[in-house]
């Protein structure tokens, strides 16, 4: 994704680029990097508050596993290109959601830190007020990036 990315960037500022960039290998470079991001940031999150991880539990324990990821990105990817429409509308929502729900965990595990709940969680209700605040913060931080877009794109009109 990075690689792809860099060379988007690079054709957009005009300068030399590997390759012509295209949505569909864009699509299935961010399916793959979204898909390693959610198992990266479970790992992370459960080495960090759990009590007692145990360092020989896998992620992802299986091939089936594995397979079974790499399958929902490619029917994601499949009703993206070739989906019927009304698909579309579930699509964006799930893409919305999933990126919600990065942002919700990012806060909730910075809020179980300063809480003290490192190395600490055996039951999931002691994250409840974490996981309360980290869903208010969410929705101010979202309102907020919101308020901004709205702020940049009224100063960009140009009078006539």
């Amino acid at each position: 994704m990075a690689i792809d990315g860099t060379n988007s960037l690079l054709l957009d500022l005009g300068g030399y680029n590997l390759y012509t960039p295209h949505n569909p290998l864009r699509v299935v470079t961010g399916l793959l990097m979204g898909t390693m991001i959610g198992v990266f940031v479970l790992l992370m999150f459960n080495v960090a508050l759990r009590k007692a991880p145990t360092a020989d539990e896998r992620i992802i324990s299986s091939w089936i596993e594995y397979v079974a990821l790499l399958l929902i990105d490619l029917a994601v990817y499949l009703v993206i290109f070739f989906g019927p429409g009304f698909l579309y509308y579930p699509v964006a929502l799930f893409s919305v959601a999933g990126i919600v729900g990065v942002l919700f965990v990012a806060n909730l595990f910075v809020l179980a830190m300063v809480n003290g709940f490192e190395g600490k969680v055996t039951r999931l209700r002691q994250l409840t007020r974490p996981a309360t605040i980290g869903l208010v913060l969410t929705a101010v931080e979202l309102v907020a990036l919101a308020g901004l877009r709205l702020w940049v794109e009224g100063s960009m009109i140009m009078p006539m």
